[in-house]
């Protein structure tokens, strides 16, 4: 994402451009504002997923139903990729910036997580175990107990298929505010965004 704000001239716009491709990255341009754009839709549909691991659905199925749906990683490893410890202050900052619309799972639940040093991947711990050339991982047995202690009853819709898309919808939700604010200046660069 290149950063772009009223007083970003054309020149220095293509100029960034033109490092990111040399880079061999896909570049959009975006505006400034909390959590930019691909930040904003990622942190909306992964609030989704703790609230519905919150509710009590399984990592390893919501992994399968998304991978289902389309997108290249199962939503809970988004979620350890990411980083808890990461994933909790962008939450934390874009609920300061947006209110309520960012609320998801319980914070708590993140924060728990970090205390008990399961960061994810990078940490070797997180929703699942991660273990040098193990590919089938197995979940982490504390997090599922720290997500038992903050167990809710659904919200309502908890079928599979609402499974995937109550997070899908918020992250769809996202990117159309986005365009709205202006943050992005057309669909096309929110669609390249998105993938």
């Amino acid at each position: 994402e290149i950063i772009t704000t009223k007083k970003t001239t054309k020149e220095t716009s293509a100029a960034a451009v033109a490092v990111g491709l040399r880079q061999g990255k896909i570049v959009i341009t975006v505006g400034d504002g909390p959590g930019f754009y691909t930040t904003r839709i990622l942190s909306a549909y992964m609030s989704e997923v703790m609230r519905l691991l919150q509710e009590g659905a399984s990592p390893k199925l919501m992994d399968t139903l998304s991978k289902k749906f389309g997108f290249p990683v199962g939503s809970a490893t988004l979620v350890d990729e990411v980083g808890l410890d990461v994933g909790s202050h962008i939450i934390i900052d874009l609920t300061k910036a947006f209110g309520q619309r960012f609320v998801g799972g319980n914070i708590n639940i993140m924060k728990d997580f970090v205390q008990a040093g399961f960061l994810g991947r990078k940490s070797g711990k997180g929703i699942y175990l991660y273990e040098k050339d193990v590919k089938d991982r197995e979940l982490n047995p504390e997090v599922m107990e720290i997500l038992q202690k903050y167990a809710l009853p659904p919200k309502g819709a908890f079928s599979d298929e609402d499974k995937v898309l109550r997070p899908v919808t918020r992250f769809v939700n996202e990117a159309v505010l986005c365009l709205e604010e202006n943050i992005l200046a057309n669909p096309v660069e929110g669609d390249v965004g998105a993938v």
